[in-house]
């Protein structure tokens, strides 16, 4: 299962500082300003050059010096009558660029003059967005304290408090909820500040949001809690967190997730906890099964001798075995084999493991449940057997192998 993070957590790509290494100096003052020089900023602005002279990019000294930490430039720069407000192409501004980076001085130095501490770029990432994302509690408390909205959304719905979750920064989350930020707020995807800092291993982030009225059983798009994101994560203590803070929904599927991510300490941590070894989701899948299909052979050991049942199958008829050919596990296989399960058990689609196998091109896993006994002449709900599979997937060598069975 893959979860991937909140866009706020991207924004980090923008950096100015970046920009600042490709773009190309068309005039002295741009290039002394990137390069940090006092001197010949201030003889670029004596010879003439306006303070907002751009680059061939379209972006002014003010920015680079903004984002880049030159303090003394950005001065040299306002009160040679700069734009404090002047926005690069992307809709960057020299405030946005430099709370990104966390450089505070300049911040507080931009609001004085005048920066709108609401402005936005083109994705309406504003400065506290910026600063809150890569964690610069610093310049957060600034740009709360000069009036930035804790609960203005970008273009995908994030907000200052899902940046500072997805990155873990208890600080800043502990700033923005300080400031009245919603716990409750859903992004795009139906992501909640819960759910992403469920991603991280620390359990600090979520006791913040929890203590703050999170509820911890609210669903995303794709019907995933904040529990099922931390076991996708191998997240113990996190996952403990969410129990203690009442986690009830999805609890089942989140034991599952572990045990499909190879997680073996946090399956451990669940039985421990009393959950059923053979504990089934809505589609009948235990995690034996979950195990069995992702070649995580210790938890497929671990739970086999917790009594986990090697011949469950889920409502599809999926088994750990079939899983498990299916996936190339053929270490699982043999330890499935062992434990007396049926080879040629099949599927609701007649499919059997040796199909599987030979569906994915596996001729090791092949070879080994022929040797077990597979029939490599039965056939699924269609007429196709194993070798059919084979030739759909243009497994040659396997096809090749099979062939030869008939001789």
């Amino acid at each position: 299962m893959t979860i991937g993070r909140a866009r706020v957590a991207i924004l980090v790509l923008c950096l100015s500082a970046a920009l600042a290494a490709q773009a190309p100096p068309q005039n002295p003052l741009v290039a002394a300003a990137i390069a940090g020089d006092l001197a010949k900023v201030k003889a670029a602005l004596d010879s003439g050059v306006k303070a907002d002279a751009p680059d061939s990019v379209d972006r002014a000294a003010l920015g680079y010096a903004a984002s880049s930490g030159h303090a003394d430039i950005v001065q040299a720069l306002l009160d040679a009558g700069a734009n404090v407000n002047r926005a690069d192409p992307d809709g960057l501004t020299p405030l946005i660029g430099a709370a990104t980076e966390g450089r505070t001085a300049i911040v507080t130095l931009l609001l004085a003059k005048g920066a709108n501490v609401r402005a936005s770029d083109v994705n309406r990432i504003n400065a506290l967005m910026a600063a809150a994302s890569a964690g610069r509690a610093e310049t957060v408390r600034v740009l709360i304290a000069a009036g930035a909205d804790v609960n203005a959304r970008d273009s995908t719905g994030a907000t200052a408090l899902m940046g500072a979750a997805t990155g873990g920064y208890l600080e800043v989350v502990d700033l923005l909820l300080a400031a009245g930020a919603n716990v409750s707020v859903k992004e795009q995807q139906g992501r909640t500040a819960l759910m992403l800092a469920a991603l991280q291993e620390s359990p600090k982030p979520i006791e913040a949001l929890l203590a703050r009225g999170a509820d911890v059983d609210l669903a995303d798009r794709s019907n995933r809690t904040a529990i099922v994101y931390a076991a996708a994560g191998g997240h113990a203590e996190v996952v403990a967190a969410l129990l203690k803070g009442g986690a009830m929904k999805s609890v089942d599927r989140a034991f599952l997730v572990a045990a499909a991510g190879c997680h073996d300490d946090l399956v451990q941590f669940f039985l421990m906890r009393g959950f059923p070894v053979d504990q089934t989701d809505n589609d009948g899948s235990t995690p034996l099964i979950e195990a069995s299909g992702n070649k995580c052979t210790a938890t497929v050991r671990h739970l086999l001798d917790r009594g986990a049942d090697p011949k469950h199958a889920s409502k599809t008829g999926t088994t750990p075995l079939v899983a498990a050919a299916f996936g190339g596990g053929k270490d699982i296989v043999t330890l499935l084999v062992g434990r007396g399960v049926n080879v040629n058990a099949a599927d609701e689609s007649g499919r059997t493991a040796l199909m599987g196998a030979a569906s994915q091109g596996w001729l090791d896993v092949v070879k080994l449940l022929v040797s077990k006994g597979a029939d490599a002449n039965a056939t699924d709900m269609g007429g196709r057997r194993a070798a059919g599979y084979a030739s759909l997937a243009s497994a040659q060598d396997v096809l090749d192998y099979l062939q030869k069975l008939k001789r």
